[in-house]
């Protein structure tokens, strides 16, 4: 089986409700959204450089209407981003109106800079719809940014390792930990099953995301059984955006049968 190489890129979250779980989700509203771009789409603080700003540019022909939420961005275990009130990192304002063909800026701080580990936040602009009674049978997208913001710890580490690596009944389980101390970002995963001549019988490529410091992420694929049965070795290449990494999984025919 070969799957398309899913490449990385700023996602635009469409959505009515605020975005709390990582996820995003969109819900058809009777209103009009503006069409507008963030500038820049990642902001890096350290102890020296504590302060930036982020543009607001307004592309469409309506006023845009904007919130500004601030959040401290975690993950737990099983690498699922957790988002709770950020009380250190500042921005101003958090209610701001750009005119048509226009920007306006958001300044952004933060108070402590980091220490030991990477402190990571995501600054989430809101569009808040202009609703209008009288176009109720039109439908719009709110759409919201989630800018995130990296607090550089005093020594930058990036460090990715493959902590365990395993197929179960058929499914090729692998978690990627991050033991530096800054977050890094994985691009894809890619695995290539080989046969004990050497001949590539699967291939695939497992689309990524942020691994913050300390944290882990899992990646899970199921391989078809008469693939699996013929396989010898699983290669596994961890593609970030700064650095890549490996590690192989020896198959054996018992781990691709249920038991």
């Amino acid at each position: 089986m070969i799957s398309p190489l899913i490449k990385p890129r700023f996602k635009i979250f469409l959505l009515t409700a605020l975005f709390m779980c990582g996820l995003s989700a969109m819900t058809v509203v009777p209103a009009e959204a503006g069409t507008w771009r963030v500038s820049p789409i990642k902001l890096y603080f350290d102890a020296k450089s504590r302060s930036d700003v982020i543009t607001v540019t307004n592309d469409g022909d309506q006023a845009l209407s904007l919130e500004i939420t601030a959040m401290e961005w975690s993950q737990n275990q099983e690498g699922e981003d957790i988002y709770l009130p950020a009380t250190d990192l500042v921005f101003f304002p958090k209610q701001l109106s750009v005119e048509p063909k226009k920007e306006r800026v958001i300044r952004t701080g933060i108070k402590i800079p980091a220490m030991k580990k990477e402190k990571t936040y995501r600054l989430f602009i809101k569009e808040i719809p202009n609703k209008k009674p009288e176009a109720s049978n039109t439908v719009a997208i709110a759409i919201q940014f989630g800018v995130p913001v990296f607090v550089k710890p005093a020594v930058d580490e990036t460090k990715g390792v493959i902590s365990d690596a395993t197929i179960t009944e058929g499914t090729a389980s692998i978690k990627i930990a991050n033991q530096g101390s800054s977050h890094f970002r994985i691009n894809t995963v890619t695995l290539e099953g080989l046969s004990a001549a050497g001949k590539v019988l699967y291939s695939e490529d497992l689309n990524g995301w942020y691994v913050l410091s300390g944290n882990n992420r899992k990646f899970a694929t199921t391989i078809p059984p008469e693939i699996c049965k013929q396989l010898n070795i699983m290669k596994i290449q961890v593609n970030t955006e700064q650095f890549k990494f490996n590690g192989q999984i020896n198959v054996r025919k018992a781990m691709c049968s249920a038991q």
